[in-house]
């Protein structure tokens, strides 16, 4: 971004002054490319809040890493510096005041969807929000979980942004609360302006026209693959021309020594690439938990330092992707956590060891290495690589993106840039895989500085839910120490707390919890002293035990 807009933040700013300054618009609908920086949308919307047309910001993600992210993007210095913002969000469940005294907050679709008491839907009626769905298409329109809890969200919102980098779905249904019009014989979104919806469309093109994400290298690997029907049948194939077999020459291909030589090409490429480019991390996806412990488990033999992120332990998972933004780690491999919105500006290579084939799945997937590094050096010296079979499947979806980006491509390449060549659902199949080889890799280039912002050299700022969760860490490790040294029981000291502050310290404030830990170390030290403040108990007089000892009297004659 570089202090500048790019053409979609843009054009969003400018609808945000048009409502300030009295048009009535309330919907605000944004197409956006995976990687093109739809995330600073919260940030922009903020200034409603700024102009009294708006309370508080609820952001809506499809998982707990996303919610981690949406936070750091509000702490992010670069766009404080650049929006001379103060905004704060805290990530939140199903209790009650889930912005406990912030700007806003983030939950996911999940959270929703078990929100049994109603919290948020009362939320929205006691205050002004602005409410943004990211990745909107998670909602279906035919009366799914999500789209239901969305309802009443929607209804009592003053502003929705309803934001997608695929407004489509992989099943084919419509996505909740967009406008449909249908073309020939089929329905489509509706991106018509009207006096209170407004449409932002970002494209591949766009973004590559603004240097605003980086062209895609893939390398295709092909060779024959052997496997067993269900009937005992052996069948033998050559990946890429396996079209009514293509599913179980993918298992096939991803289940025998053809995977470990698609990830012999990835890391290889990206060992010499690092040479160059140090900062640059590498990610292999698979499809499914076992799989990836496999997988795990080969990259550690190769002597490499590699985690794994998987949806079945997201907290783990938090932790390990967090740790990816780091220097510390450069490996990883990643079970259905990185599909979406996941942003790691130094990840440039994705080697894809799944089934999975639907266009919007993918396209998602190689988004995530096209983020441009700032500190990597020049646009140009950058690109992002995708390793991954040469199936019939995967390459039809290379050769959608591929006709999306021709016009940028075509674009830049008449300004003088230098020319790139190159050659043009997942059930488990019941089937055996024998054996897979790679005979051949396909080099298939596509493609052509944004902002520098999330750029992590050092640990990132801890995100309003980490603090809170730090100070409850900290004020619990206090009352123990305390209720140890002075032989009480921790249960009656957290009653006297709560009995003095009147709330639990699990509904307490960033602010409250801060004002907290400090009573708490006046009225209960650790130093062995005596309090400095004096703390009420909730009931009972009884003299609390010293922590010295005290020297014996003998009783006063009489």
């Amino acid at each position: 971004m570089s202090g500048r807009l790019r053409k979609h933040q843009a054009e969003f700013s400018a609808i945000v002054d048009r409502i300030i300054a009295g048009e009535p618009i309330k919907t605000i609908i944004g197409h956006i490319t995976p990687g093109g920086g739809k995330s600073i949308f919260p940030l922009l919307a903020g200034r409603l809040i700024r102009a009294n047309l708006a309370d508080s910001i609820a952001w809506v993600v499809p998982r707990l890493t996303l919610a981690h992210q949406a936070q750091l993007n509000f702490t992010d210095p670069y766009f404080k510096r650049m929006l001379n913002h103060g905004l704060t969000l805290r990530a939140a469940n199903n209790k009650a005041n889930p912005c406990r005294g912030q700007s806003g907050y983030v939950v996911t679709f999940q959270s929703l969807g078990v929100d049994e008491r109603g919290i948020h839907a009362r939320e929205f009626q006691r205050k002004r929000y602005i409410l943004i769905v990211d990745e909107a298409h998670h909602a279906a329109a035919d009366d799914s979980c999500w789209g239901k809890a969305l309802e009443p969200m929607i209804e009592h919102a003053r502003f929705v942004i309803l934001l997608s980098g695929t407004l489509s779905r992989g099943d084919g249904k419509k996505i909740a609360f967009l406008p449909y019009i249908r073309k020939a014989d089929m329905l489509v979104p509706d991106f018509r302006d009207t006096a209170d919806t407004a449409v932002i469309s970002y494209s591949r093109s766009d973004a590559l026209r603004e240097k605003a994400i980086l062209p895609i290298k893939f390398y295709l690997s092909d060779g024959p693959v052997a496997w067993e029907d269900k009937a005992g049948r052996r069948r033998n194939q050559m990946l890429s021309t396996a079209v009514l077999d293509t599913g179980s020459a993918i298992y096939t291909a991803l289940h025998t020594e053809f995977a470990d030589q698609i990830m012999r090409e990835g890391f290889g490429h990206w060992d010499q690439y690092r040479k160059a480019h140090s900062r640059s991390k590498i990610v292999v996806v698979t499809a499914n938990i076992e799989h990836g412990r496999k997988i795990l488990k080969k990259i550690k033999e190769w002597g490499y330092v590699v985690k794994m992120a998987t949806s079945e332990d997201t907290p783990a998972a938090i932790r390990v992707i967090k740790e990816f933004r780091t220097p510390k780690l450069n490996v990883m491999v990643a079970v259905g956590m990185i599909s979406e919105g996941f942003d790691c500006k130094p990840l440039t290579h994705i080697v894809a060891l799944t089934h999975i084939r639907t266009k919007e799945w993918i396209d998602q997937l190689v988004a995530r290495a096209v983020r441009v590094d700032p500190v990597a050096g020049p646009y140009e010296s950058q690109t992002a690589f995708v390793f991954a079979p040469d199936d019939f499947l995967f390459r039809q979806v290379v050769e959608q993106i591929r006709r999306e980006q021709l016009t940028a491509v075509k674009d830049m390449e008449g300004e003088g840039r230098k020319k790139q060549n190159g050659e043009n659902g997942e059930p488990k199949p019941k089937i055996n895989p024998l054996n897979g080889e790679v005979t051949n890799t396909r080099e298939i280039a596509l493609g052509g500085i944004p902002d520098g912002s999330m750029v992590f050299d050092e640990e990132p700022e801890l995100t309003i839910k980490e603090q809170e969760d730090e100070l409850r860490a900290q004020i619990h490790r206090h009352v123990a120490g305390y209720a140890f040294a002075n032989y009480y029981k921790p249960e009656r000291i957290n009653a006297e707390i709560k009995a003095y502050w009147g709330k639990p310290r699990s509904e307490m404030t960033l602010d409250e919890l801060r004002r907290c830990f400090e009573y708490i170390k006046q009225a209960y030290p650790l130093n062995g002293n005596g309090p400095s403040i004096t703390a009420s108990p909730p009931r009972g007089k009884r003299q609390r035990v010293p922590t010295k000892a005290q020297p014996w009297q003998p009783p006063p004659s009489s």
